[in-house]
């Protein structure tokens, strides 16, 4: 199956998506039972159980999402540390090549100021965009 159009929807769009879907399986589910069991009556123990069932359902629900979400900020801080690792890398060695004050050393500098521009005019705008 190919789930492209995922990547391609917006949040808005996914928890339409979602919201949407959620709500067609239950009333679904309401109908398909009220036409085949219509004699069915939810009793006062029954109705306990699923009060029971449905906070335990909430609770993992709210578990996993909290999981996620410590999961999905220790990632960004990690990418947040790498960047901060890879300026820190380049900003010593430009320091290190000034102090050497060769011809070598001022054709390493431009390279590296270079590269250093390209990582800010060219990947950072594709990344801001979605794209590696």
């Amino acid at each position: 199956m190919n789930f492209e159009f995922l990547n391609a929807a917006t949040y808005t769009q996914l928890v339409t998506l979602y919201s949407c879907a959620g709500a067609f399986v239950m009333y679904t589910a309401w109908y398909v039972l009220r036409k085949f069991w219509p004699g069915l009556i939810i009793e006062d123990v029954d109705s306990d159980f699923i009060a029971a069932l449905h906070a335990a359902l909430f609770t993992i629900t709210f578990l996993t999402l909290g999981y996620c979400l410590v999961n999905a900020s220790d990632t960004a801080d990690n990418y947040q540390q790498n960047v901060e690792a890879e300026a820190n890398n380049i900003k010593s060695l430009n320091i290190l090549l000034s102090l050497y004050g060769n011809h070598e050393s001022a054709i390493l500098q431009s390279d590296l100021k270079n590269y250093a521009q390209s990582i800010t005019h060219d990947e950072w705008p594709s990344l801001a965009k979605g794209r590696g």
